[in-house]
């Protein structure tokens, strides 16, 4: 029998256009942490107990469902491979695609994970992972505390 020579009607597109909108729903389920995400530095405070200011964290610009993964190395820094620098974490979080503006350096606090020795942790973002279809968004990062 002749292979055919196309596959499905000419002009139909191969990812359908609602695809993202979709399947965002199924991916959003798999979230079953929170994230919290501020620029790096402190703002001082006034301590009634202790009568002074005291540093305290940035207020997040961004805190919603997350999931966290370890990324199966044990090291968050750039490596050397075929002469391109790639940048390898810790752990990977993965949060709903939107249009916030993480950026390399920035801090994630993440609760909810199940995991007692992770909540509550500060992750540092090594990098942030884009593409032109997606739903979700994937941050590189390493611990900090």
């Amino acid at each position: 029998m002749p292979r055919p020579s196309h596959h499905g009607r000419p002009g139909t597109q191969v990812i359908p256009s609602r695809w993202e909108a979709d399947h965002r729903p199924v991916s959003e389920n798999a979230l079953d942490g929170t994230a919290a995400v501020r620029v790096p530095g402190t703002t001082q405070a006034w301590d009634l107990a202790a009568q002074q200011n005291v540093a305290v964290p940035n207020d997040p610009y961004w805190t919603g469902p997350a999931a966290v993964y370890a990324a199966g190395n044990n090291r968050a820094d750039d490596v050397v491979t075929a002469q391109d620098t790639e940048t390898v974490g810790d752990y990977v979080v993965t949060v709903p695609s939107s249009d916030v503006a993480y950026a390399v350096g920035h801090l994630v606090e993440v609760t909810g994970t199940g995991d007692v020795v992770l909540d509550g942790r500060v992750l540092e973002i090594q990098e942030v992972v884009g593409a032109s279809v997606q739903f979700e968004r994937t941050l590189l990062c390493s611990l900090v505390d």
